[in-house]
């Protein structure tokens, strides 16, 4: 496994774990406000908030390049 890979999985760790957010809402809104691009993209919060796909949960996907594994979890 690379570093890049490890250090991934070692991020996604630290959002699920940490206890700073109660669920994926949390972390999309903090984004939201804190970044320009994703406020141009969707208009809104309301228009963000509408792609969550989970949420009420923790949940994460790491998508690393071809012919590596796929890590999904969810906590909630």
């Amino acid at each position: 496994m690379r570093e890049y890979q490890k250090e991934a999985i070692r991020t996604t760790l630290r959002y699920l774990l940490s206890g700073k957010y109660a669920n994926l809402r949390e972390l999309a809104r903090e984004n939201f406000d804190a970044n320009e691009e994703l406020q141009q993209r969707y208009g809104s919060w309301t228009g963000m908030e509408r792609h969550l796909q989970l949420p009420d949960q923790l949940s994460c996907s790491i998508d690393q390049a071809t012919g590596t594994a796929r890590v999904s979890c969810s906590m909630g």
